[in-house]
Formats: structure tokens, C-alpha cells, sequence
């Protein structure tokens, strides 16, 4: 069975991008997000089951955060 990914995005009303966290399945518990910290927003989850692998690498060589930030320069 193929482990779980998800993209997390959370959007402020008025739907502007504020965050976006890739998430790999049982890491879920120690994310935080932007709506924790009473700003109001939604959120919407994707599923990356194709890129597992790519989620993996990039959160073992410690850069899931930089392409997090990237992906809202872009995106936001």
C-alpha cells in the first residue's frame, strides 16, 4: 500500500493564498498552520499520492519548507 501525501492550502477570506504545507502521512500531528493563530480563512486539502516520493526526498534533505515557500511566491 502507497503511503499518503497531501498539499494543505489555507486561504484567508476573500480567498488570497496564506499558507501552503505539504504534508506525508503520519506527520500530520506536529503541522501548524497560519488558522491556528486565530486568523479566520479556509482550508483545502489535495491529494499528492504521485509524488510520495518527491514529498519524501525533499522533506529527508530538509528543504520541504523552502519549496513550501516558493510554491506561495508563486501561487499567492
Amino acid at each position: 500500500m502507497r503511503k499518503k501525501c497531501e498539499a494543505v492550502l489555507v486561504r484567508k477570506r476573500g480567498g488570497k493564498l496564506l499558507e501552503i504545507k505539504l504534508i506525508c502521512h503520519g506527520k500530520q500531528a506536529s503541522t501548524s498552520f497560519a488558522t491556528d493563530n486565530v486568523t479566520s480563512g479556509s482550508m483545502e486539502t489535495k491529494p499528492l499520492e504521485k509524488y510520495h516520493d518527491l514529498v519524501e526526498w525533499l522533506e529527508k534533505e530538509g528543504k520541504l519548507q523552502e519549496i513550501e515557500k516558493m510554491m506561495l511566491e508563486i501561487f499567492g
